[in-house]
């Protein structure tokens, strides 16, 4: 049953933390403790540093050339829906595997990377997040690059590592490795788990990206009704959960245009009974939702819109086989078209 919010409380505005919090219980049991950050955003890239000689004799030989395959990431033409889809799929090195992407917003697609083998102990190095940013982003408003150090390219494109002047979680003195992954410049992003990692290791991982067809998110659900003004942000869909995060217009123009995530006023998530809410602070009575799927799920809503506008959004809501990942749709038909951002 839905409660009344407070009359003299202001409209929580949830962060990106909430919208995948229940999935990353789910990351952390699979990859040993990892624990997914804030999106991490990066100064712009820079020039591969040049090969300089001493003196009138031979200088040191250069190092061969790298080759720099075509990479063109296709955008949506004016006026067409911006797509959430992955941009790339898992993959592994000869130490690291990098988890399918569990978490795709306006901007962004992201994964987590872990160690191969196992712990010895629990400060042992993990993994990493890999960040990949879409076209024309540029994250210098999410962070301030220092202490910025040119690494020799990344499969022919300009890298370098950097520390960050705004710590996130847990990656406040590490390194992080930013590259140039496709023809227009735009940036991948590697922030480390701060136990041992290493340049090395981080290379490693960055020479085994690659991109790949776009593969759209998929959900076990759709909304029939979202109010009039908001926008689809994001999707975080990881074993057995599946939330969006939907913010206002001009939030959604603002997360396309840095890739950073903004405060979600509406978040949406189904999860396995009991473990559900995922951290997000409904109040005393919880979150607004029903039981689905014999019990066995939960379909909640994190947001202070109005109760009538919420149960519009519950009775609105046609859900799909959990059990059958054929049923599921891309969660861009998993929302009404007027409430997706088009491109401009």
């Amino acid at each position: 049953m839905l409660r009344d919010a407070k009359s003299d409380a202001p409209p929580p505005r949830y962060d990106v933390d909430d919208v995948v919090a229940a999935g990353r219980r789910r990351v952390h049991r699979r990859n040993a403790g990892w624990a997914l950050a804030a999106v991490v955003a990066v100064a712009a890239a820079i020039g591969v540093p040049q090969v300089l000689t001493r003196g009138p004799g031979p200088g040191p030989t250069p190092a061969p050339a790298q080759s720099k395959p075509a990479v063109v990431v296709p955008t949506p033409a004016r006026g067409e829906v911006i797509p959430l889809v992955r941009r790339f799929t898992g993959y592994q090195t000869a130490t690291f595997r990098v988890e399918d992407p569990t978490s795709v917003g306006l901007g962004y697609t992201d994964a987590v990377v872990t160690r191969l083998g196992p712990r010895t102990n629990q400060n042992e190095f993990s993994g990493a997040r890999l960040t990949v940013y879409e076209p024309g982003i540029d994250p210098v408003g999410r962070r301030t690059a220092t202490a910025r150090v040119d690494t020799d390219p990344i499969k022919g494109r300009p890298a370098f590592f950097f520390k960050s002047a705004v710590s996130t979680m847990r990656d406040e003195n590490n390194e992080s490795l930013a590259w140039e992954y496709a023809d227009d410049g735009s940036l991948a992003v590697l922030t480390p788990d701060p136990y041992g990692v290493t340049r090395a290791e981080l290379r490693e991982v960055a020479e085994g990206f690659t991109m790949s067809a776009a593969r759209p998110m998929l959900v076990p659900y759709k909304l029939r009704y979202v109010p009039a003004g908001y926008r689809l942000a994001s999707i975080t869909a990881t074993d057995g959960y599946w939330g969006m995060g939907i913010v206002p217009l001009l939030d959604a123009r603002a997360q396309l245009a840095s890739g950073r995530d903004q405060a979600h006023e509406i978040i949406i998530w189904l999860d396995k009974l009991p473990d559900t809410s995922g951290g997000v602070r409904c109040g005393p009575d919880g979150c607004p939702g029903k039981n689905v799927f014999g019990g066995r799920y939960r379909f909640e809503f994190g947001t202070a819109l109005p109760p009538s506008e919420v149960q519009k959004m519950i009775n609105g809501a046609v859900m799909f086989s959990v059990d059958d990942p054929k049923t599921w749709i891309p969660v861009n038909e998993a929302v009404p078209e007027a409430n997706q951002l088009k491109a401009e």
